[in-house]
């Protein structure tokens, strides 16, 4: 069987690229269709469902924004690989946020394109390998209706009203872990109960599912579930390692089922005043969640100004501080603003010309793997540095200096192939910002700029006459000497 492909690109030649591209027979892999925008991309996933969705952000009609919402809405399950130009921060940040499976940058590199699909084919074939001790069939059939593969039919239903069963979410901090859950957990679920399921989640190597029955004629089995879980955690947790445990404290009833995987792992997404632990839904919905602060916008300006520690590790010190005084804290709100506060100093870095870029600083995921206030800690810790090491050491003192540093550039390498978007990347700058520095202290574009010197140099050999045109085109950066001819007699007129 192979997994269904949906590409949505509103360049025809761009996509046709990534069709040729992709390694459909090796990976397993079909070509489902093909968008144009969001809205195409929608209408076809209303018909037929797809494993996998490639898509641009920058489309008309729909864009990718809105594609990503809707499908968030719409609880499609697929995963999502994002195309788009690096500079893109609004749809970058809209890209981490609703939890693509990978964010790759254009021009596309046919490698890391299909090194991606690679790794998403990985995450689905486990569902493959998932279940190999089931001790009861209709245990295994509830697993798949609560994940969503399998119907919540009338037998299930029926199961659920004749046995106590307790569900419980593990999350591991390493795919590794999985048998070490497994041999913890044996001891304290096997002997007591009349059957029970501890096994990967679909799609998420480092999430554990737990299910135990007991019959309904034995005693609430409920405060004992939740000591043998607190036991678990224990022994899981005794070298340091960061163990997150969500859970129901009542049997999952017909009524409870539809939404009852999604609590647990809801209450395991959280800390308990910084701290991982058991958790249960029922304790954390009543209660008021405290988010972590707003930007201090004042200090972030001193910061951005001087490059100050002692005003970098303030701020780092009142988030972290934040977090560890707050009961239940999520992680997912914890990683948003982590995200945010990472885009943001981004963002402000290259409006000052500093050396700052996240994605090479830390990869643009690296704030969406963070789940223990140790992590965070050690995260902002990192983006300060880099941020006021940037500030300090790599920024110009003024947009004249980055200027005149780019001009001498250009004086000694006019000779070679010269874009904006690599003197951008070189100077750590935006390119659209950079574009309207140079013409603001220059009075000419980039591309202007540039073809006065070439055409400087090319009138000074032309004068000599020692050379021919082709030594002359290709001594000031042209490799086509007739584009060269057409370029000079332009500059200088057609009788030159």
């Amino acid at each position: 069987m192979n997994y269904q492909v949906l590409i949505v690109e509103d360049e025809e030649w761009i996509r046709k690229g990534l069709i040729k591209s992709i390694c459909w027979e090796s990976l397993g892999l079909a070509l489902a269709g093909e968008a144009s925008n969001g809205l195409e991309a929608l209408t076809f996933l209303s018909q037929y469902p797809v494993d996998i969705l490639i898509t641009d952000m920058r489309m008309p009609a729909c864009d990718g924004s809105s594609l990503l919402r809707q499908i968030e809405e719409l609880s499609l399950n697929c995963k999502i690989l994002v195309l788009s130009e690096f500079s893109d921060f609004t749809y970058m940040r809209q890209a981490i946020h609703a939890k693509v499976f990978d964010y790759l940058l254009k021009p596309i590199d046919s490698d890391q394109l299909n090194d991606a699909l690679q790794r998403i084919v990985t995450v689905l074939n486990t569902a493959a390998l998932r279940r190999a001790d089931l001790t009861d069939r209709a245990l295994s059939d509830l697993l798949a209706a609560l994940e969503g593969t399998e119907p919540l039919t009338e037998q299930i239903i029926h199961y659920l009203t004749k046995n106590q069963v307790y569900l419980a979410c593990i999350q591991i901090p390493l795919p590794t872990m999985q048998a070490g859950v497994l041999d913890a957990a044996r001891p304290l679920f096997s002997k007591t109960a009349d059957a029970w399921i501890c096994t990967p989640a679909v799609g998420n190597s480092e999430q554990i599912i737990l299910l135990w029955r007991s019959s309904k004629n034995a005693c609430d089995a409920g405060p004992w579930f939740a000591e043998a879980l607190q036991a678990l955690h224990t022994t899981l947790s005794k070298d340091g390692t960061e163990i997150r445990i969500g859970a129901m404290r009542g049997s999952i009833s017909p009524q409870t089922a539809p939404e009852a995987l999604s609590q647990a792992e809801w209450a395991s997404a959280h800390l308990y005043y910084g701290k991982s632990g058991l958790l249960f839904f029922e304790d954390i919905a009543p209660e008021t969640h405290t988010v972590l602060p707003a930007f201090p916008s004042a200090e972030i300006a001193v910061m951005m100004e001087t490059g100050s520690t002692e005003v970098a590790n303030s701020i780092r010190e009142a988030l972290v501080q934040s977090v560890r005084s707050t009961r239940y804290i999520s992680i997912p709100t914890m990683q948003k603003t982590l995200i945010d506060l990472s885009l943001t100093f981004e963002k402000s870095c290259r409006r000052i010309g500093c050396g700052f870029r996240l994605d090479r600083e830390f990869g643009i995921d690296s704030a969406r793997a963070i789940n223990s206030l140790s992590a965070m800690d050690a995260y902002l810790d990192q983006l300060f540095r880099a941020v006021t090491h940037a500030i300090k050491d790599e920024r110009p003192q003024s947009s004249k200096e980055i200027i005149d540093a780019i001009k001498v550039f250009l004086a000694e390498n006019y000779t070679k192939n010269i874009s904006l978007m690599e003197i951008s990347e070189r100077y750590h700058l935006n390119y659209i910002y950079l574009s309207r520095l140079f013409k603001e202290h220059t009075g000419l574009t980039f591309t202007d700029y540039l073809q006065g010197i070439r055409m400087t140099y090319a009138k000074k050999l032309m004068d000599e006459g020692l050379l021919g045109t082709k030594e002359i085109a290709q001594l000031c950066g042209y490799s086509n000497p007739y584009y060269f001819v057409s370029v000079y007699k332009k500059y200088f007129g057609k009788d030159s």
